[in-house]
């Protein structure tokens, strides 16, 4: 079963949510527009590689557009396919609404970009030598707060997805190879 709403309206509107999703969809039309192998350099010059984040790895000139650093706020916002787009902001969509009207929008501000940061470290401490680029981060990154009520009176029990074991995978980060290069990291 995929989760098309949830029973909790928010007591004011999700303006920081909408926001995440709105940024989440524009960018993968961007990233949509620069064709296939366009597509693969944007991936990797924006998304995460544990490698290159955190020095051991450089990207070539034509694809190192932004700090390492930066590429942990990029990569929040990519995707690697539509239906991981469509995955992430269902999720976001159904689930956000909550968190956000838990907290104040700074605070879920906060939060998001925080639980995004560990996102990243969680992927690239394990596999510090690793160059496959990651992106994609919106949606999982509520999962901490959704056994917890929030104010809208929400039962995380209401919540939870019911399509059993194949579900716990769903939020794995998603990798792309980039095929058109052949060497896309270089040794330091």
């Amino acid at each position: 079963m995929i989760p098309l709403r949830d029973d909790n309206m928010p007591g004011r509107t999700p303006i920081v949510t909408r926001t995440f999703v709105g940024l989440c969809v524009l960018v993968f039309l961007w990233q949509m527009t620069l064709g296939p192998q366009g597509g693969q350099a944007a991936v990797y010059a924006l998304g995460v590689i544990p490698a290159v984040l955190l020095g051991r790895e450089t990207l070539p000139a034509e694809l190192a557009i932004v700090p390492p650093s930066l590429t942990v706020l990029t990569s929040m916002f990519m995707h690697g396919g539509f239906m991981h787009l469509l995955g992430n902001m269902l999720y976001l969509w159904i689930f956000g609404d909550n968190v956000e009207d838990s907290m104040t929008r700074t605070r879920y501000l906060v939060f998001y970009l925080l639980c995004g940061v560990a996102a990243v470290l969680a992927q690239a401490l394990p596999a510090p030598n690793s160059t496959i680029p990651m992106v994609g981060a919106g949606a999982r990154r509520l999962s901490a707060a959704l056994p917890a009520r929030t104010r809208a009176g929400g039962d995380s029990a209401r919540l939870r997805r019911s399509d059993g074991p194949h579900a716990r995978g769903r939020g794995a980060r998603v990798v792309v190879r980039a095929a058109a290069f052949e060497q896309p990291v270089r040794k330091r």
